[in-house]
């Protein structure tokens, strides 16, 4: 019973810490955390995932398609990049990817450029931008 106790407990504040995290420590005010990059394509011929070398800007990746560890463990170092600790924490962490209008629009024009390549004259490419 003791050990059952101990387990679940040692659980739960794993999973407070980590909730704790706040995924945009680094980002800063005005700017926006890249969260995800989806192609949707209307024709079954063209698969999104050839598309997906065309894409400029990714995500921060994710473990289980769930837990960004690697972008919480950058965030657990601190705003002084001069202490041991915090450069460590840095460098076997992921820096956060902030969104760039300009990075997608350029992901755009090569997204078209590629579709057109297969033939596709008459695509439309098109950037959706959800808030």
């Amino acid at each position: 019973m003791r050990k059952g106790f101990h387990g679940l407990f040692t659980c739960a504040i794993i999973i407070l810490l980590l909730a704790s995290c706040t995924a945009t420590k680094f980002v800063p005010d005005g700017f926006y955390l890249l969260d995800e990059v989806k192609i949707h394509t209307d024709n079954k011929n063209v698969r999104p995932s050839s598309l997906k070398m065309y894409v400029r800007q990714n995500s921060n990746a994710k473990w289980f398609s769930l837990i960004k560890t690697q972008l919480y463990v950058y965030n657990l170092s601190g705003r002084d990049s001069t202490k041991w600790g915090n450069k460590f924490l840095r460098r076997i962490g992921d820096a956060p990817v902030i969104y760039n209008e300009s990075e997608a629009l350029r992901s755009q024009e090569e997204i078209m450029k590629a579709v057109h390549n297969m033939g596709y004259m008459a695509a439309i490419v098109k950037k959706n931008d959800k808030s």
